[in-house]
């Protein structure tokens, strides 16, 4: 059995980056009996997850979802990243799946990771995708850290 853990921290969205989650869980989940599919929501992500005969959802109470704390100048609090990182150790893996670097969390037990890349604007135009030099630094630190646990990237483009 392939025990997958799956970031579902962007579930919620229904456009992006939480259609593609959702696209992909739903043509997966099923498929492969040998496969079994562990996803972890914030709450605005479970109220609105309709997989549960297929996929084995965990609830972790945040004090905000991802969604809500994606502005430009906005953030998760680390209590929240601390207890969806503290929710995943709880668990044995064969691969977690982040469906991008958006919702990521760092893991505190080792497991290999598959990390999705979906544009570098972030990374190229940060002025169009922060408020400031200091939010630019951080989602730096952070991409650097996704990677350097990633054992393989998934980007949705050559480019």
């Amino acid at each position: 059995m392939l025990r997958v853990g799956i970031d579902g921290g962007c579930w919620a969205n229904r456009r992006g980056y939480g259609r593609f989650l959702r696209e992909l869980l739903e043509a997966l989940a099923g498929r492969d009996d040998r496969i079994e599919y562990t996803i972890f929501l914030d709450s605005e992500g479970w109220q609105s997850f309709d997989l549960n005969e297929r996929v084995h959802a965990v609830l972790v109470e945040t004090s905000s979802s991802v969604g809500g704390a994606a502005t430009a100048s906005g953030r998760r609090s680390l209590r929240d990243v601390i207890r969806m990182s503290l929710a995943v150790a709880r668990h044995d893996f064969d691969i977690f799946f982040f469906p991008s670097v958006y919702s990521y969390f760092p893991l505190v037990r080792a497991t290999k990771v598959l990390l999705g890349i979906h544009d570098t604007i972030a990374d190229r135009r940060p002025e169009f995708a922060f408020a400031s030099k200091r939010e630019w630094r951080f989602w730096k630190w952070k991409v650097r850290l996704a990677l350097a646990q990633a054992v393989l990237v998934l980007t949705v483009s050559d480019y």
